[in-house]
């Protein structure tokens, strides 16, 4: 009998479970990392045709509206207060997002390592 099939015969039961559970982990950690890439691909999709948008909406503007009025505009106090804030709490709806898919993902390796690494990673 080969070495490695007498010694997956002679596993103790505990054994086999530890063995069994990290084969789990193993491929929970797998389908983890395959929908964090999905979810960044998804998101490099958005974040362009986002970009696109942007683009074709600002060339609209400006065929349409002169760059006298628009910088008339922008002049107002009132609306830079407005435009500023909206710059500042997207920022901050971004960082939220941001440092939460960073907790998550991070949370979700510690999880998920091996055995041996989960020791690493608490040590470090």
């Amino acid at each position: 009998m080969p070495q490695d099939i007498k010694a997956e015969t002679d596993q103790t039961p505990e054994r086999a479970r530890v063995t069994g559970l990290e084969n789990v982990r193993a491929s929970a950690r797998e389908l983890a990392n395959r929908v964090r890439d999905t979810g960044l691909s998804i998101g490099e999709f958005a974040a362009e045709e986002l970009s696109f948008a942007v683009s074709l909406a600002e060339d609209l503007r400006d065929r349409t509206v002169s760059a006298e009025v628009l910088k008339e505009v922008r002049g107002y106090p009132t609306v830079n207060s407005f435009r500023n804030s909206t710059h500042r709490v997207v920022d901050l709806g971004f960082d939220a997002v941001a440092i939460g898919v960073k907790i998550g993902t991070d949370l979700t390796d510690q999880v998920l390592a091996p055995r041996d690494q989960r020791t690493a990673i608490a040590n470090a």
